[in-house]
C-alpha cells in the first residue's frame, strides 16, 4: 500500500512560488486575491457577460470554459493533497482582476480570452490523477510547476493592465509578451506529457530521470526565452533610436553642467527661492508650470542644467529635458523637441518601446517627421508616468511657429494631467522675455532672474578668473582684486559679459596690453562685442583681419558647426586655379583669429559663444557675408572636382592624397554642396552684385568631372526648380538638375530606387577613401592623421547621421552604431524571426505582417469555401488566398511542375507569380514540392520579378532553399538589385555559395562585383563589401 506523502513535501514548492508572486503585488492585491475563489470568478464573468450583452458587444466568454474547468480541477486536487486553500486564490484573483479591467476595452478582453483558452487547452485535467498525485512527491512536483507557470502568466500579464495608459499601449506591448507566453505554453505541454506518462508508469528511477530532464528542459527554455527577449530588446532599441534620429540632449546637458566642475555651487540660490522650491516639490500644491526668464547671457542654460540635476534627486520623479538652439534643425523646432523627449521617455520607461516601434512601422518613413504621430506618441508616453518633470531651455531660440507648437503641446498635456489626481506633471521653461516668448508664457507663474540673484555667483567667477589672469601676467594682488570687482560690478547679472571680458583680457599678448585693456573695460555686452570685434578686425594685421572675416562669415552661413580640420581643408583650396596646396593651412588656431566670439565644443565643433554673438555678427557690415557664402559654395564644388575625388584613382593615389590632407573638407562638401547652391541661387536680389560667373565656372567643372550624362529628364520639386532657373541657359543645366535630384534621393532612406543609372558617385568614392584611411590608422598613422582629419576617424556611412562627421574612436564602436541604420523596420510580433532580422522599408514590413500575421490582427476573417473545379489559381495567388492555394496544391502528392500559368493574356511560371505578388507563405509551401532541378531561365526571371517587386524576404527564402545557382546568374541578379536600389537583396546575393566572395580564387570577380556597385551608385553595398571582404578598391 502506498504511503501518504507528508504535506511539507508538497507545500515547499508552492510556498516558494507564491512568495515570489506576492513580492510583486501591493498589499491590497494580496488581501483581495487571498479570499477570491472559483465562484467569485464565475460570478464576475457572468456579470461581464450580461454587461456585454446589454451593450451589444459580446466577446464569446465561453472561451473561458476550458480554462475554468482545468483550474477548477486543479483547485480541488491541490487543496486536498496540500490540505490548504491559501494558494488557490492567487489563481482566481488575478484572472478576475484582469478580466474586469479588460472588460472596458474589447481588444484587450478578446486577447485575454484567447490566452486563457490556450492555457485551458494545455493544463491537464487533474482529477483523473488525484490518487496518484496525493501519494507521489514527483507528481506533486509537476503540479507545483504547473502552479508556477500559471502564476508566471498572471505576473507578466498583469503588468500590461497595471501600467499607466494601458489602453493606448496594450496593442503594442501585449505582442512583446508572446515569447513569454509561448514559453509558458511549452512548459505546460511538457508537464502534461510527463504527467500522462507517470500515470501509467511509476518506476522510481525512470521518474527521477524524467523529472531531471523536465527541470533541465525548463531551464533551457527559460534561458532561450531570456536570450530572445534581450536580443529583441536590443534590436527594438536600435530601430527606435534610428527612426527618432534625436538630438543628443544628454551631451547638451553634460556640456552645460560641465561649468559646475569649476563652480560647483553656482546657481544653488535658485533652489532657495520659494517659486522654484515649490515647483520642484512633488507634494506642493503650487502651479505645475513655471517660467524662468532673464536677460541674454544671464546663465539660464547653466541654471537649467542645475535644475535638471536637482529634479533628478527627487525620489520617484522621471525627468526629461531639451536644450533649444537657434539655427539647428535638430533643436529649433517641435519635431526636434519631440524626437529627443520621446527618446528619453523610452529610456525612462522601456515598456514604451513597442508602442513607439509600432508607430514607426506604420509611419512609412525612415525618421519621425509628422507632428501628428509625434503628438500621439507623446500623449501616450506622458500618460504612462505618474510623476514627470519636463525642463525646456532656450525656447526663445526656436522658430516662431515652432515655439508656439511646443508651448501649446506642453500646456495641453499639463491641463490633461491636472484632471487626474494620480498623475503629477510639471514643466519649466527657461528663456529670454522677448516679444514672442513673453506673449506665449505671460500667464504662467514667473521667476525673473536679476543681478540680485546671481551677483554672488558672478563675483565668485570673476575672482577665480582674475586670479588666473594675475598668475599668468604677474599682476599685483590689489590689481587682481580691483579687476574682479570691476568686471563683477559691470556685469549687471550677465555671466556671459563676465566670461567674455575675462577671456578677452586673458588673450592679451603682454602685460602692458593687458593693463591698457583693463583701463577700458566696456560697460555693456554689446560694447564688449564691439571691443572684441575691434581687436579682431581692426587692431590685428591685415592678413589676420582677412582670415578672421572669412572664418566668421563661414561660421555664419555653414549648414552645421564646422570643425577646425574642415576649415583647414577649405583654406587649402585655391579657388583661382582650383588647386589644393597644403601650405595654405593656417598655423594659428581658431581662437587666435576669432577670439572669444567662438568656442570649441566637445568633439571639435566650432560654435559662437552665444546666440547674441551670432546676432551681433550678422549685423556687422565689415564681414563679407554674401561673398563668403558664394565662396563657400564654390569651395564645395571645386573641392569635389579635384583629381583626388575621381572614381578611377588607385588606392596608392588615395593614400598619398590622404597624407596631404586633401579629404579634410570632403564630408562637409559631399553632404552640403547642393544645400549651399540652392541658398545662393534663392537670393535673387544679390544676383547681379556678386561674381556668379565664377560660380558658374565651378559648377561647369564639377558637372564635367563628376556628373554622368542623364538619360532622361529630371523631375524636381517646384521650389528647387524655381531656384535653378537662374542657370537655365547654362549648357550644364540639365545635368546639374539631375545631380541634385539624385543626391537628394540617395540621402533619403525611405526611397529605395534612386535611378536606373548613377548620376553621382561621391558617396562610394568617399567610402573608398575611408577604407584606405582606416587601414592607415590600423598601421599606426593615427597621430599624423589626427592633425589632418581630427579625432574619431571611424565614421558612420549614413550622410544624415551626426556620426557621419563626428565619428567614433574605434571600429568596434562604429560598427555597433551602424547596426541601428540597418533594417530598422522590425516585425512587432515578438517571436517572429523578422522581429529580430527586420526589413529595410516600411512597405516590406507591412506586406510581411499582412501575409504572416493577418489572422492575428483580424480574428473575424472568414474561411474560404471554394472548389477546385472553379479555382483560378493565378487570381487566388494575387489575392493571397492561402486556403485556395493549398487546395490547388493538393492535386499533386509529391513533386509538382513549375507550369506556365496564364494571367491577363500572358503566361508566367508558378514560381514567378508567387514571387511577384510577394506570397512568401505560399513560396515556402511551393519550394517543398517543386522539382530539385528547375529551369535556369525560368528561375532567373522569377527572381528578377521578386527583386522588381521588392520581395526581399522571398528572395532570401529561395536562396536559402536553392544553393545551385551559378555565378553568372548571381551577377545578373546583383545587377538587377543594384538597379532597383535593393541593397539588402544585394547583400544576400553576395553571401550566396557561388558568389566570388566565398571562393578563395574569386579575386578578379570580386573586383568586378565591387565596380558594379560603384557603377550603379550603391554606396551602402560598396561600403559593405569593403568592410567585410578583403577587396582592393582598385
Amino acid at each position: 500500500m502506498a504511503t501518504t506523502v507528508p504535506p511539507t513535501v508538497g507545500t515547499a514548492q508552492f510556498n516558494r512560488v507564491l512568495s515570489d508572486f506576492k513580492h510583486e503585488l501591493s498589499q491590497d492585491e494580496v488581501d483581495d486575491f487571498n479570499f477570491t475563489n472559483a465562484e467569485d470568478l464565475k460570478k464576475a464573468v457572468h456579470r461581464l457577460q450580461e454587461q456585454q450583452k446589454s451593450e451589444k458587444r459580446m466577446q464569446n466568454l465561453r472561451r473561458l470554459s476550458s480554462s475554468l474547468e482545468a483550474m477548477d480541477q486543479f483547485d480541488k486536487v491541490v487543496s486536498v493533497f496540500l490540505n490548504a486553500t491559501d494558494y488557490l486564490g492567487f489563481i482566481w484573483g488575478p484572472a478576475k482582476f484582469m478580466l474586469l479591467i479588460a472588460g472596458s476595452y474589447s481588444e484587450a478582453l478578446n486577447t485575454l480570452l484567447d490566452a486563457y483558452q490556450e492555457i485551458g487547452d494545455h493544463v491537464p485535467l487533474l482529477e483523473q490523477y488525484e490518487s496518484l498525485i496525493r501519494n507521489s512527491p514527483y507528481l506533486q512536483d509537476i503540479v507545483g510547476l504547473i502552479y508556477k507557470d500559471i502564476l508566471n502568466f498572471h505576473r507578466k500579464a498583469m503588468k500590461h493592465f497595471r501600467q499607466r495608459a494601458w489602453k493606448k499601449l496594450f496593442h503594442a506591448t501585449w505582442r512583446t509578451f508572446r515569447t513569454d507566453f509561448g514559453a509558458i505554453i511549452s512548459n505546460l505541454q511538457s508537464h502534461r506529457r510527463l504527467l500522462d506518462s507517470q500515470a501509467i508508469f511509476l518506476g522510481v528511477q525512470e521518474t527521477i530521470k524524467a523529472m531531471e530532464e523536465l527541470h533541465e528542459t525548463r531551464r533551457v527554455l527559460d534561458d532561450e526565452c531570456k536570450r530572445r527577449q534581450d536580443e529583441d530588446g536590443k534590436h527594438r532599441q536600435l530601430a527606435v533610436v534610428s527612426w527618432l534620429s534625436a538630438a543628443d540632449s544628454a551631451s547638451d546637458h553634460e556640456d552645460a553642467f560641465a561649468v559646475h566642475e569649476d563652480e560647483p555651487d553656482s546657481g544653488s540660490w535658485l533652489f532657495q527661492h520659494d517659486s522654484t522650491k515649490d515647483w520642484i516639490d512633488p507634494y506642493s500644491s503650487s502651479e505645475p508650470l513655471l517660467w524662468i526668464n532673464g536677460k541674454p547671457g544671464a546663465g539660464k542654460t547653466i541654471l537649467a542644467s542645475a535644475l535638471i540635476e536637482e529634479c533628478r534627486r527627487q525620489p520617484h520623479s522621471a525627468v526629461a529635458f531639451f536644450y533649444c538652439k537657434h539655427g539647428d534643425p535638430a533643436r529649433d523646432n517641435f519635431i526636434g523637441f519631440a524626437r529627443s523627449i520621446i527618446f528619453q521617455f523610452t529610456k525612462l520607461n522601456s515598456s514604451l518601446l513597442p508602442f513607439v516601434l509600432e508607430k514607426e512601422s506604420s509611419s512609412g518613413t525612415d525618421s519621425l517627421r509628422s507632428s501628428k504621430i509625434a503628438k500621439e506618441i507623446l500623449a501616450a508616453a506622458v500618460e504612462s508616468f505618474g510623476d514627470l518633470i519636463l525642463v525646456i531651455d532656450g525656447l526663445d531660440e526656436c522658430i516662431k511657429s515652432q515655439k508656439n507648437e511646443i508651448v501649446s503641446w506642453a500646456l495641453s498635456v499639463i491641463a490633461s494631467a491636472e484632471t487626474d489626481d494620480s498623475r503629477n506633471l510639471r514643466c519649466c521653461f527657461l528663456s529670454q522675455d522677448d516679444n514672442d516668448t513673453g506673449r506665449l508664457l505671460k500667464a504662467l507663474p514667473t521667476f525673473k532672474i536679476t543681478d540680485k540673484h546671481n551677483s554672488q555667483d558672478i563675483s565668485h567667477f570673476c575672482r577665480r578668473r582674475a586670479n588666473e589672469i594675475g598668475q599668468n601676467f604677474g599682476l599685483l594682488p590689489q590689481d587682481v582684486q580691483s579687476l574682479a570687482e570691476c568686471v563683477a560690478g559691470k556685469a549687471d547679472g550677465m555671466f556671459l559679459y563676465a566670461k567674455l571680458v575675462m577671456d578677452n583680457l586673458d588673450s592679451q599678448v603682454s602685460k602692458a596690453a593687458l593693463k591698457q585693456e583693463m583701463k577700458r573695460i566696456p560697460p555693456t555686452l554689446n560694447q564688449v562685442y564691439r571691443r572684441i570685434r575691434h581687436r579682431i578686425l581692426d587692431e590685428s594685421s591685415p592678413p589676420e583681419q582677412q582670415v578672421a572675416k572669412t572664418l566668421l562669415s563661414w561660421l555664419l552661413c555653414a549648414k552645421r558647426p564646422l570643425k577646425w580640420h574642415e576649415i583647414q581643408g577649405a583654406m587649402s583650396l585655391d579657388l583661382d586655379d582650383n588647386s589644393f596646396d597644403c601650405e595654405r593651412r593656417l598655423v594659428r588656431d581658431i581662437k587666435h583669429f576669432c577670439g572669444s566670439l567662438v568656442e570649441v565644443r566637445r568633439g571639435g565643433a566650432i560654435c559662437f559663444v552665444h546666440l547674441t554673438a551670432k546676432y551681433f555678427l550678422q549685423d556687422e557690415p565689415a564681414l563679407p557675408k554674401q561673398l563668403e557664402k558664394l565662396n563657400l559654395t564654390r569651395l564645395c564644388f571645386s573641392h569635389l572636382s579635384l583629381d583626388s575625388h575621381a572614381s578611377d584613382i588607385t588606392q596608392d593615389s588615395i593614400r598619398a592624397y590622404v597624407v596631404r590632407g586633401e579629404y579634410a573638407f570632403t564630408e562637409y562638401a559631399v553632404v552640403h554642396a547642393f544645400d549651399h547652391l540652392l541658398d545662393v541661387l534663392s537670393e535673387r536680389d544679390d544676383i547681379f552684385t556678386l561674381s556668379y560667373g565664377a560660380l558658374g565656372m565651378s559648377l561647369r567643372k564639377f558637372v564635367e568631372k563628376r556628373v554622368s550624362a542623364p538619360r532622361k529628364r529630371a523631375s524636381v520639386a517646384k521650389t528647387i526648380d524655381n531656384k535653378l532657373q537662374v542657370l537655365k541657359n547654362e549648357d550644364f543645366f540639365d545635368s546639374l538638375k539631375h545631380a541634385i535630384v539624385y543626391q537628394k534621393e540617395s540621402e533619403d532612406k525611405s526611397r529605395k530606387k534612386v535611378d536606373e543609372e548613377p548620376v553621382l558617385t561621391l558617396l562610394p568614392q568617399l567610402a573608398r577613401v575611408r577604407y584606405v584611411l582606416e587601414k592607415m590608422i590600423i598601421s599606426d598613422f593615427t597621430s599624423k592623421l589626427d592633425s589632418l582629419y581630427g579625432q574619431n576617424l571611424f565614421k558612420c556611412s549614413e550622410p544624415r547621421c551626426e556620426s557621419f562627421h563626428d565619428g567614433f574612436p574605434t571600429q568596434q564602436i562604429r560598427d555597433k552604431h551602424r547596426d541601428q541604420h540597418e533594417r530598422i523596420y522590425l516585425c512587432s510580433f515578438l517571436g517572429c524571426t523578422s522581429s529580430m532580422i527586420g526589413f529595410n522599408t516600411a512597405l516590406s514590413l507591412k506586406q510581411h505582417e499582412q501575409e504572416y500575421h493577418q489572422g492575428v490582427r483580424n480574428g473575424n476573417s472568414f474561411p474560404w469555401h471554394g472548389t477546385l473545379e472553379k479555382l483560378d489559381i493565378a487570381a487566388e495567388i494575387k489575392n493571397g488566398n492561402y486556403a485556395a492555394f493549398e487546395l490547388w496544391l493538393s492535386r499533386w502528392k509529391d513533386m509538382i511542375p513549375n507550369d506556365q500559368i496564364e494571367m491577363d493574356g500572358w503566361k508566367y511560371s508558378l514560381l514567378r507569380l508567387v514571387f511577384s505578388y510577394r506570397q512568401n507563405r505560399m513560396l515556402k509551401e511551393l519550394l517543398g514540392k517543386l522539382p530539385p532541378t528547375l529551369d535556369s531561365r525560368q528561375t532567373t526571371h522569377a527572381l528578377i520579378a521578386a527583386i522588381n517587386s521588392g520581395n526581399e524576404e522571398g528572395v532570401r527564402i529561395f536562396l536559402r532553399h536553392n544553393t545551385t545557382l551559378e555565378d553568372s546568374t548571381i551577377y545578373r541578379l546583383l545587377t538587377s538589385s543594384l538597379l532597383r536600389g535593393e541593397d539588402n537583396i544585394a547583400r544576400e546575393l553576395l553571401i550566396y555559395p557561388s558568389s566570388p566572395f566565398l571562393r578563395p580564387d574569386g579575386m578578379a570577380r570580386k573586383a568586378s562585383y565591387l565596380n558594379l556597385t560603384i557603377r550603379h551608385g550603391r554606396y551602402g553595398v560598396f561600403q559593405y563589401i569593403l568592410e567585410n571582404y578583403q577587396v582592393d578598391p582598385d
